[in-house]
């Protein structure tokens, strides 16, 4: 679906994307997560050839943008959308005439088959009857739900969504994801989710890659991610670290599926007869439903090994933040 190989992108000296490897495969959610300035917004613009890269490959539905033509990269952007922060929506017209005019240029489409996709997409997204309304009578959800109907129209195999729930109470911009997964389960629509929040990532996301200063610096599965992140800023984005968590003595607790709920932390203390005490922790339900979590401990005891070796046999992985 959409591949990129060694791909490099600066603007005059500066390099903002460095040997960039990724694969996002047909019909997933994959989110792209990182703090502003990592470079996940010029990320996105290459797959529909918004920017050019410097060097390395990309292919989108088999295409070589970097190679391609005019006309191929004009049939590509037909069934690439994007949906935005702030809507990016015409105030001069109804929601009606937003979502018409992706449209118009389209002189191959009828009036009545026009018609008919408008009333589908605001069918889908909850709007009929608003078709008639301006932009500034509506409230921020839905607007968002106007851009989504406006990138629905083309009938696309990819929706690219840069943080378009940031500008959203928590509320609605859940409302919103529901919707977002709603349009990927249904229609089978390709959607790459770019944000900062990791509480996107986890409720939407198949998978994910995590972007630092324009690297990608890991990348898998949700669950890999959120069970056992390898480095210490994935760590910090999920909240299982900070600057403050004490190290010395310090365990992290790594729990999978129904052991997420479960009360080891009593069993092993009343096992080896030692005080566990527990800093902080957090259990992540995420997008299919299983449930992954963590707890950050701290013991002292000469049985420290044997007390790891007791987790692990339970199935739980034990990180030792002072090792």
């Amino acid at each position: 679906m959409i591949v990129l190989k060694n791909v490099f992108k600066s603007y005059d000296s500066k390099t903002v994307l460095k040997d960039i490897n990724l694969e996002i495969r047909e019909g997933e959610i994959f989110g792209v997560v990182g703090l502003s300035g990592a470079g996940k917004s010029t990320l996105v613009r290459l797959f529909n050839k918004l920017e050019d890269i410097d060097s390395g490959e990309i292919y989108v539905n088999n295409v070589d943008l970097k190679n391609a033509s005019d006309d191929k990269i004009y049939e590509l952007r037909k069934k690439t959308s994007m949906i935005f922060q702030h809507f990016n929506l015409l105030s001069s017209r109804t929601v009606y005439g937003n979502i018409s005019l992706a449209l118009e240029l389209d002189k191959s489409i009828t009036k009545e088959e026009k018609e008919k996709r408008i009333n589908e997409v605001l069918e889908l997204v909850e709007l009929k009857d608003k078709k008639n309304s301006y932009i500034n009578k509506l409230s921020g959800g839905q607007k968002q739900r106007v851009a989504i109907a406006r990138a629905l129209i083309t009938r696309p195999s990819i929706i690219l969504s840069d943080e378009s729930t940031s500008a959203l109470d928590p509320i609605t911009a859940n409302n919103i994801l529901d919707l977002l997964k709603k349009i990927n389960k249904e229609l089978n629509i390709t959607i790459v989710m770019i944000t900062h929040q990791m509480e996107v990532i986890k409720k939407m996301c198949d998978r994910i890659a995590v972007l630092k200063d324009g690297e990608i610096i890991e990348s898998g599965d949700v669950k890999e991610i959120f069970l056992k992140p390898k480095k210490e800023f994935t760590k910090k984005l999920i909240g299982i670290l900070d600057d403050d968590l004490p190290r010395e003595s310090t365990y992290i607790l790594h729990f999978l599926g129904k052991d997420a709920t479960k009360s080891y932390v009593s069993l092993a203390s009343k096992e080896f007869n030692v005080d566990i005490n527990i800093i902080g922790g957090k259990i992540n339900t995420l997008s299919n439903g299983e449930k992954v979590g963590y707890l950050i401990v701290q013991f002292e005891s000469d049985k420290s090994e044997d007390i790891v070796k007791w987790f692990n046999s339970n199935m739980i992985e034990v990180e030792v933040l002072n090792a």
